[in-house]
């Protein structure tokens, strides 16, 4: 999470995919997600969005080659 007030706080997830942050008085910024091996998310958290269930999908990085 990067708040608007500056300074970036991390979380790992738990098992279940969910994590928490600590994000003091921040009432906005953006959240940005990622994890080996899939793109990034980012997503905005404005003033009055909710924040206690925020979900976000990554996409999977796919790449093949073919040889013929």
């Amino acid at each position: 999470m990067r708040p608007s007030g500056g300074g970036d706080v991390r979380a790992t997830t738990r098992p279940d995919g969910r994590f928490t942050l600590n994000v003091g008085d921040a009432t906005s910024g953006v959240l940005i997600v990622s994890a080996p091996g899939l793109m990034e998310a980012r997503r905005t958290i404005a003033p009055g969005d909710a924040w206690t269930d925020v979900r976000v999908m990554l996409a999977a990085r796919v790449s093949e080659t073919v040889t013929v």
